[in-house]
């Protein structure tokens, strides 16, 4: 059988990298781009409290893509950030964080990501020395190489960890990245508060080299961090965004029997989905 690693490969292919910067995944990673450069570093508790009702609840067709981030927190202040964008994707996140960041690499074990990702960035005029990315399997016992380890000042991974099977190994393996002090930040799926995955059948999640559908608890989360070696670990106690999918996918999503339904054209429907998620950062030690 297969192993993850090859059916990601293969699930992310040309036509996933085409059809990728959709106005849900563009909405979705602006929000995250937030979240992430607003994460309290310096709190004296793990979990920062975001919202009395738990959960900050976004809808996709709220999002100003153009709006400019306000009240960043201090460790991004400098804005002379050496970036690792693992399992960059697209670059969507990488495009979100670049106006705090002196340079980025991004890494992706799929080739099509990479290449969308250094078109966007070449068609934006980034200068490649500024941000690229490259095809490496950092999950390989050979990575990461010389060439990365200690580089980096922000190791950030987004959305990709519940397609990995061992997260404590690839969490040791971004910290070998990063330099003394330097931060690692997880976006992903809040078990429990929903998830695109979580209702799928098992072969389905399977086939898509969907290791942890459900997503991770923060007190799961704090401790894959704790035993990778990470310092002062903080969560976030969660956020909620509304997205709209169609049938198919709605009904692969949720099992709620009463969905909000939005009429975009005569003959398109699109359904809501709500989808909890969670942030973790911890400090690599001096």
């Amino acid at each position: 059988m297969p192993n993850l690693t090859d059916l990601n490969v293969t699930y992310f292919n040309a036509k996933k990298a085409h059809e990728y910067d959709n106005p849900s995944t563009l909405a979705v990673t602006k929000i995250v781009a937030g979240k992430i450069l607003q994460l309290p570093t310096g709190s004296a508790s793990r979990v920062v409290e975001t919202d009395k009702n738990l959960y900050e609840q976004y809808s996709e067709d709220s999002v100003d893509l153009n709006e400019a981030f306000t009240k960043v927190d201090k460790f991004w202040e400098s804005k002379s950030i050496s970036l690792l964008d693992f399992a960059c994707g697209t670059g969507l996140i990488s495009e979100n964080l670049a106006p705090y960041c002196e340079s980025i690499l991004g890494l992706d074990i799929s080739q099509a990501m990479v290449d969308k990702f250094n078109h966007k960035f070449q068609t934006l005029n980034v200068p490649i020395e500024k941000a690229h990315a490259e095809h490496v399997d950092l999950r390989s016992e050979t990575e990461p190489s010389d060439r990365v380890v200690g580089k980096y000042d922000v190791a950030v991974c987004s959305m990709a960890y519940h397609h990995m099977t061992d997260v404590d190994f690839i969490t040791k393996k971004l910290k070998d990245c990063l330099k003394s002090s330097g931060r690692l930040y997880v976006v992903d799926f809040l078990k429990g508060a929903g998830s695109f995955h979580e209702n799928m059948p098992a072969e389905f999640c399977t086939e898509h080299g969907i290791g942890h559908p459900n997503g991770f608890t923060q007190q799961e989360l704090i401790q894959c961090f704790e035993i990778a070696g990470f310092e002062d670990v903080v969560v976030s106690d969660g956020f909620q965004i509304k997205v709209w999918v169609d049938e198919e996918k709605y009904h692969k999503s949720t099992s709620n029997p009463n969905p909000e339904v939005k009429q975009l054209t005569k003959d398109k429907v699109v359904y809501a989905v709500k989808i909890g998620l969670i942030i973790a950062s911890g400090r690599k030690p001096q």
